[in-house]
């Protein structure tokens, strides 16, 4: 088997992808545009039961999901794709939305410091 990628710019390439619902499609292309998206056809094809997707922990771990952002920022990228197509606007907003998220949620940078 030939190792496949599969990124947000050919994601619907899937086969199995067709199962989704169009909130799933909605939230892949909405988060996918914010936080980082890769997977393979090994994940996709032997890794994902697409039957219980729901239940699924490698399909929530591996595609973006609606609750990887909070409401705002969801907002604010939806709206930016449903009005362009411009690359660096949609660039632009997930720069914004990136640079709002928390990347040390458990207080790392404030409990890890040397004394």
């Amino acid at each position: 088997m030939k190792l496949q990628s599969y990124a947000l710019h050919n994601y619907k390439n899937i086969e199995q992808i067709g199962k989704l619902s169009a909130e799933q499609i909605e939230a892949i292309e909405v988060v996918g545009n914010v936080l980082p998206f890769k997977t393979n056809n090994y994940v996709v094809n032997e890794l994902i039961n697409w039957d219980n997707l729901e239940n699924d922990p490698m399909f929530k771990l591996t595609f973006p999901q609606k609750g990887m952002l909070n409401e705002e920022h969801y907002k604010a990228m939806k709206i930016v794709l449903d009005h362009t197509s411009n690359r660096d606007e949609i660039k632009n907003m997930a720069n914004i939305i990136r640079n709002e998220l928390n990347p040390h949620p458990a207080g790392q940078v404030e409990h890890n410091v040397p004394k």
